[in-house]
């Protein structure tokens, strides 16, 4: 009789083992999820950031050659003035053009993070099959 109890004792112990590791595993895979999730959208702001900082630059760029432009024009340097607005329209073409790119790379990522967050998550289960899905 005491064998047998020592028997179910072992039995429920390594039982109760295999449970845990089974759950801490998939609690890491969760937490690996949520850190790539977070780490995604902290890309994103950076890159919002970034985009900001761009068109804070071309704004000033563009307003130091209208700046020029119009001392041109008050010299009466006409032919200055008709240069400097060239360079301006190339300039200002230029910098719509990086921020068209900009903002469509962001919708890019933007799209792919939500897609991201919508698939359904599913840990893989205690023997590497398929997991339960989500914790809601």
């Amino acid at each position: 009789m005491r064998g047998v109890r020592v028997l179910f004792f072992i039995t429920v112990v390594g039982f109760l083992c295999l449970i845990c590791n089974w759950a801490s595993a998939e609690d890491t895979v969760v937490a690996e999820h949520k850190a790539q999730v977070r780490a995604d959208k902290e890309a994103i702001k950076e890159q919002i950031q970034e985009i900001k900082e761009d068109a804070q630059a071309a704004r000033a760029e563009e307003k130091q050659i209208r700046e020029q432009m119009r001392q041109a024009l008050i010299a009466g340097d006409k032919e200055k003035a008709a240069q400097l607005r060239e360079q301006l329209k190339a300039t200002h073409a230029e910098n719509v053009k990086e921020m068209r790119m900009d903002k469509k790379e962001l919708r890019e990522n933007k799209k792919d993070l939500r897609q991201d967050m919508k698939k359904p998550f599913n840990p893989p289960g205690p023997r590497g099959g398929p997991g339960r899905g989500p914790k809601k």
